[in-house]
C-alpha cells in the first residue's frame, strides 16, 4: 500500500527532529497534497510548508522554534504582495523555497497517490 511506503521517505533536504511515525506520515500526507492541489487547480496559489519543530503542545517545550516564528512562512505566503509569495506548488521553509523529495514532484507518484485517497 503506498500509504504505509509513503513514510520511508523523508520530504525535504533539511534535517528533521526526531517524529512519531504517524506525525511524519500526517506531514508527508499534507506536503503531496498541497503540490496536487496548485496541478489540478493551476489558478490556485497553495504551496507546502514546514514551520520547523515548534513549541506548541503537540511540539513540546524543547522545540526550538517558538509560535511567532513558525507561523512566519504561512502567513507571509498568505498575504504578501511579494513576488517571491505569489508562486504556486512550491515547498517552503523560514519564508525561502526548499527542496522537496523528488517524490513530492513527482507527477506519477502524486497521481498514484491521489488515486488511492479517491
Amino acid at each position: 500500500m503506498l500509504w504505509s511506503s509513503i513514510t520511508a521517505v523523508w520530504w525535504c533536504s533539511t534535517a528533521a527532529p526526531a517524529r512519531t511515525e504517524r506525525q511524519r506520515a500526517q506531514a508527508q500526507r499534507t506536503n503531496v497534497s498541497d503540490v496536487c492541489l496548485a496541478r489540478r487547480w493551476p489558478d490556485a496559489i497553495t504551496n507546502a510548508v514546514d514551520p520547523g519543530w515548534v513549541r506548541t503542545r503537540m511540539g513540546g517545550g524543547n522545540a526550538p522554534v517558538d509560535l511567532d516564528t513558525g507561523q512566519r512562512t504561512q502567513s507571509w505566503l498568505a498575504v504578501s504582495d511579494d513576488p517571491n509569495a505569489q508562486v504556486s506548488g512550491r515547498y517552503f521553509r523560514n519564508m525561502q523555497p526548499d527542496t522537496a523529495a523528488d517524490e513530492v514532484m513527482d507527477t506519477d507518484f502524486q497521481d498514484r497517490l491521489m488515486k488511492q485517497i479517491a
